[in-house]
């Protein structure tokens, strides 16, 4: 955990640090590509690629993979909707700023090892229903990107036997505009 802590202390002065010189780097690009790098510290590869839709919102797509041991994996693919919202008064657009909005999830678990009589072997899908909230610093002359992110998910069905689980998330994606 304090590794984890040590990390993201250092992300975040790193961001804050390219801030000073990034209020004036307003990217003028229309996608961003990132990867999360808080859930790479748990083995968990989730990248985005976000699209410039009108000056003042996005649209996401979200793909990630992990294993979660003991033969259990997951795949997800997703997408979310953005408005970016000039709450500090700073003159920020789409792909630069405060951003909020509804996402819409669907994640595919597995168990394909031998303990078959204790776990069902069979896959099963989950969709989520949720939100996002996020900061998006563009620095490096509008060429990168740094946004923390936190969101939330409600699933729409359950496994069958099992409760249906809340989700929330909190990461710092890296990124590139083109």
């Amino acid at each position: 955990m304090n590794k984890l802590f040590t990390l993201l202390l250092a992300i975040t002065f790193v961001a804050a640090t390219l801030t000073i010189s990034a209020v004036e780097n307003i990217t003028s690009k229309d996608k961003v590509i990132s990867v999360n790098l808080v859930s790479l510290t748990y083995g968990r590869v989730n990248a985005s690629l976000e699209f410039k839709m009108e000056p003042n919102n996005s649209f996401t797509l979200t793909a990630g993979y992990w294993d979660r041991g003991s033969d259990w994996y997951a795949f997800n693919v997703g997408a979310s909707y953005k408005w970016y919202i000039d709450a500090f008064e700073e003159n920020k657009k789409s792909l630069n700023g405060l951003a909020v909005g509804p996402r819409l999830d669907f994640y595919y678990n597995d168990y394909n090892g031998t303990i078959s009589n204790i776990y069902n072997p069979e896959g099963y899908p989950i969709f989520m229903v949720g939100a996002e909230a996020s900061y998006k610093w563009v620095f490096g002359e509008g060429k990168y990107a740094i946004e923390p992110n936190f969101s939330f998910g409600f699933p729409v069905n359950k496994k069958k036997g099992e409760k249906a689980m809340q989700q929330y998330g909190f990461g710092i994606n890296l990124g590139y505009c083109f």
